[in-house]
């Protein structure tokens, strides 16, 4: 996960409702049950001049999760680069895990370039043919936000999540979700894009 931590998140009880969001999925994502693996859980956080690895990726069922506070700007691009980085790194993802799913939790206010390491991210082998995921908060969002995601998601199935809606990232794949209306459709999901293999994986999302 990417949390925005910045300091717009104090506002409207956003970061509030971000680490609500966060322990939702991650309740979520304990009650999955596979044979062929189990869902690891890390979160880069960003916020002030930086981003940091918040939470290492660790079984979701050992996890237990320590709140963030929000302050200062939103370095996205940092995060992007640092989550480049870790994809990269086979001591925090070893090579025979699933290609993991990226979910941005944020208001959408970046306040440096990004453009250009979401590019990388996207060029990277894991982060290519990754399954990217947005979660919009707060009720202030405006287009400009909101299309920070959509991009982020490059994908035009699959529309925002709302914070509210955020369990759903469990056990389903969202197809058409938006930002701060009714959930529309939903198809079902194997809840296996990400963690270590335990077997060939759901040929669905291995052939993304």
């Amino acid at each position: 996960m990417l949390a925005d931590v910045s300091g717009s998140m104090t506002q409207l009880r956003k970061i509030e409702i971000l680490n609500e969001c966060i322990t939702m999925m991650i309740r979520s994502f304990t009650a999955e049950r596979t044979i062929r693996g189990e869902i690891q859980v890390g979160v880069v956080a960003f916020g002030g001049e930086s981003a940091t690895l918040h939470q290492p990726p660790v079984p979701a069922i050992e996890l237990q999760w320590s709140n963030l506070r929000a302050s200062g700007r939103t370095p996205f691009g940092a995060a992007l680069a640092l989550l480049t980085e870790l994809l990269a790194d086979e001591r925090v993802i070893p090579p025979n895990a699933f290609m993991p799913t990226l979910i941005l939790i944020s208001d959408g206010r970046p306040t440096d370039a990004w453009e250009g390491p979401l590019q990388w991210l996207l060029a990277s082998p894991r982060g290519a043919k990754a399954i990217r995921l947005g979660v919009g908060i707060g009720q202030d969002m405006d287009d400009d936000d909101i299309q920070v995601l959509r991009v982020f998601i490059a994908d035009p199935s699959i529309e925002l999540q709302r914070a509210d809606q955020a369990a759903a990232l469990g056990g389903r794949e969202p197809k058409r979700v938006v930002a701060d209306g009714e959930r529309d459709m939903e198809g079902p999901g194997c809840g296996e894009t990400q963690g270590t293999r335990r077997g060939q994986g759901c040929p669905r999302h291995a052939a993304r």
